[in-house]
């Protein structure tokens, strides 16, 4: 629930219908779940306007996004996954707030949990796609249409001014970070752009004079929108930070978008990076911390009773890896592969280093390679189905 500005609008420059819902509503669902004493809640919030747009600055106890929160938690009685809490490196204090949201909430007896930005990674993107600007209403109005129509308004001067001016409006923090941080990362196929690989927008705006805006727009255009940016890093690369907030008792790791945005960036990762940074490469997180945040405590923050741990009578669902050799392909960026309905492309990053997957006790894959057994069954309300 975003707003009427929210920052990743519908496929026609509206909002989302979820992010418009009346909060009646959301908290009749509340008390269906309540009455049956089953499901979970995950939710975004973020509708409390600031001047400079949607506010994700500290709490100061008056964020109505907060306290909705906490009422739709009370409501429910189940727990409320809230996502996302992640760590700063231009503000320190940012995820201690939200930890001392969280302990307050459970205190109360709210079962609020939030769900951890832990792994590293960036979005890459072209404007031939790039929507993630919507919270400007400049910005979802320039970046609607065809190719064509984007190179026609992302090239009028008239409208870069109200892009310019609407700045203020974006909501960049955890998404692209600030504009002039935006690096160029490949040439689109136009060799003469070559000179600014690797080079930040705000960069190639000093030599040039111009607002950051207006040379990444600049870029952009001369490679017919198929010039490829990377933002800065989505939340802090200090592992002691990042470790700080993963360890915090209502946190997991792990946020929503393994299956959102998959042009890009590639969500689904965090796991493999979480083994790999947090708890071999840096040493800051104990092996046996990391499996329980990343099988029991999701488990139980996500109401599901029969998994999570090797225990007899559980579900014998196992991941035999070899930590050593455990790593993402590749580490950074990702491929593109051609295997959505009328043949949609999205981003993916590998794993190489996993051994065998077992799911309710059977073999369904040996390094990598799936074997063709299928044990899998259907989860409703935390439980397999018959």
């Amino acid at each position: 629930r975003l707003g009427e500005r929210s920052f990743q609008a519908d496929y026609d420059g509206t909002p989302m219908p979820t992010d418009m819902m009346a909060d009646d509503d959301v908290l009749v669902l509340a008390d269906v779940l309540r009455e049956r004493d089953e499901g979970l809640i995950q939710i975004t919030q973020a509708t409390q306007e600031t001047e400079g747009g949607v506010q994700f600055s500290d709490d100061d106890g008056t964020n109505s996004d907060y306290r909705f929160i906490e009422e739709l938690a009370g409501r429910a009685q189940r727990p409320v996954l809230y996502n996302v809490v992640l760590a700063l490196d231009d503000a320190p204090g940012f995820h201690r707030s939200r930890m001392r949201w969280l302990d307050d909430c459970n205190e109360r007896g709210l079962p609020v949990y939030g769900q951890g930005q832990s792994f590293r990674q960036r979005m890459h993107f072209t404007f031939e796609h790039w929507n993630l600007f919507d919270s400007s209403p400049a910005w979802n109005r320039a970046c609607q249409g065809t190719v064509a129509d984007r190179l026609r308004t992302l090239s009028d001067p008239a409208i870069r001014e109200g892009l310019i001016a609407d700045e203020a409006k974006l909501i960049t923090q955890g998404i692209t970070g600030p504009i002039a941080g935006i690096s160029i990362e490949t040439d689109g196929d136009h060799p003469e752009l070559q000179r600014y690989i690797g080079r930040t927008v705000g960069e190639v705006a000093a030599e040039r004079g111009t607002h950051p805006i207006n040379a990444m727009l600049d870029i952009a255009v001369a490679g017919d929108l198929k010039v490829m940016f990377a933002g800065e890093w989505a939340s802090s690369m200090d592992p002691e930070k990042v470790g700080e907030l993963m360890l915090h008792p209502y946190v997991i790791p792990g946020v929503s978008d393994g299956g959102a945005h998959t042009k890009f960036f590639t969500g689904g990762a965090y796991t493999t990076d979480f083994l790999t940074w947090l708890v071999r490469d840096t040493e800051t997180i104990s092996l046996e911390e990391a499996h329980y945040r990343l099988s029991t405590l999701a488990a139980h923050a996500g109401g599901f009773r029969d998994r999570g741990l090797l225990l007899e009578g559980l579900a014998a669902d196992i991941v035999i890896y070899d930590l050593p050799n455990l790593r993402r392909i590749p580490e950074e960026g990702a491929e593109v592969v051609f295997d959505l309905p009328a043949q949609e492309w999205r981003r993916v990053q590998r794993a190489e280093g996993y051994r065998w997957i077992l799911v309710n006790g059977q073999v369904t894959h040996v390094d990598g390679q799936a074997t063709g057994a299928t044990p899998g069954r259907l989860l409703r309300h935390g439980k397999a189905a018959a």
